[in-house]
């Protein structure tokens, strides 16, 4: 009895195993092309060009906004999660990324000391 607990207890692990190894996977890239009705697009990862669809649950956001995906624009940069089905990437989500060169606005500034004068 008790082997045949531990073999369903490893047969279990293994095939969870299995199927964290199906997890999504991720692109990092520019948004080539869009169309918005077939819920296909593009995306240029340096000379790598891939096709996703969309998913039907899909999440497409734009920073923490939800938005659709005839909202974003070629040339965006984004994050893509997808799974593999057969032979098609299907993105279950799209962030975009910014990419700004300028140094961030809320710099500190070194605190400069003041004189209080001698007593």
């Amino acid at each position: 009895m008790h082997r045949k607990l531990v073999g369903t207890v490893v047969a279990a692990a293994l095939a969870f195993g299995a199927a964290g190894s199906a997890a999504a996977a991720t692109a990092q890239g520019k948004i080539e092309k869009i169309d918005a009705s077939a819920r296909t697009f593009e995306l240029k990862e340096g000379k790598k060009t891939q096709s996703f669809s969309l998913g039907a649950d899909a999440k497409v956001m734009d920073g923490a906004k939800a938005v659709s995906l005839d909202q974003l624009k070629t040339g965006s940069v984004v994050k893509v999660e997808y799974t593999n089905e057969g032979s098609k990437h299907v993105a279950s989500k799209v962030e975009t990324h910014k990419t700004s060169t300028a140094k961030a606005k809320t710099a500190v500034k070194p605190a400069t000391a003041k004189s209080t004068g001698s007593y």
